[in-house]
C-alpha cells in the first residue's frame, strides 16, 4: 500500500515538473551541415566545417545571417560527430529574458567544451562559454582560452 502511494506520487510531480519546466528541443546535423528541425519562419540553419591550411573553418549560417568563427572558437570545432545542438523558440515574450535561440556545443577533449548560444532571430551570438567537467556530476565554467574579447564581440 505504501509502495503504490510512493509510487504514485512520484509519478504525478514528474508530472507536473514536465509541464512546468522548459526543455530545449535536440537537433540533428546533416552532412551538408544543416541543422534539421528548426521551425522555418527562422529561416535555415547551417553548420559548416571545413579543414584548410591545417586549421577547421566554422560557418554559422542562421537565416540571411552568416558568421565566420575566428580561428580562436572553430579551432575547437574537429568534427561534425562531436557537435550536440539544441534550442528553443517557444518562449512567451516578457517571460523570458532569452529570445529564440540556438545553442551548438562543440566537444574538444574528453573533458571540456565550448558553447556557443545564437538567437535565431539575428543570428548573432549571445554567449560564449568553455566547459570543464571536474567531476562526475559538476563542472566549472572558464574563459574561452586563448579568445579574445574582440574576436568574440565580432560575433555579437
Amino acid at each position: 500500500m505504501i509502495r503504490r502511494a510512493v509510487i504514485t506520487l512520484l509519478g504525478l510531480l514528474m508530472l507536473s515538473g514536465v509541464a512546468a519546466a522548459h526543455q530545449d528541443r535536440i537537433f540533428q546535423v546533416q552532412p551538408s551541415g544543416e541543422v534539421m528541425g528548426i521551425a522555418t519562419k527562422f529561416g535555415k540553419v547551417f553548420i559548416i566545417l571545413r579543414r584548410a591550411a591545417g586549421h577547421t573553418a566554422v560557418t554559422i549560417k542562421i537565416g540571411k545571417t552568416t558568421s565566420a568563427l575566428p580561428r580562436c572558437l572553430a579551432k575547437w570545432f574537429s568534427s561534425r560527430k562531436k557537435l550536440f545542438v539544441a534550442g528553443s523558440w517557444w518562449h512567451k515574450p516578457g517571460r523570458s529574458s532569452l529570445p529564440p535561440y540556438v545553442g551548438i556545443r562543440a566537444d574538444y577533449a574528453a573533458k571540456h567544451t565550448v558553447d556557443l548560444l545564437f538567437s535565431l532571430t539575428t543570428g548573432k551570438l549571445l554567449d560564449a562559454s568553455e566547459h570543464i567537467v571536474t567531476g562526475k556530476n559538476s563542472s566549472r565554467s572558464a574563459k574561452l582560452h586563448g579568445c579574445s574579447a574582440a574576436a568574440i564581440k565580432r560575433l555579437k
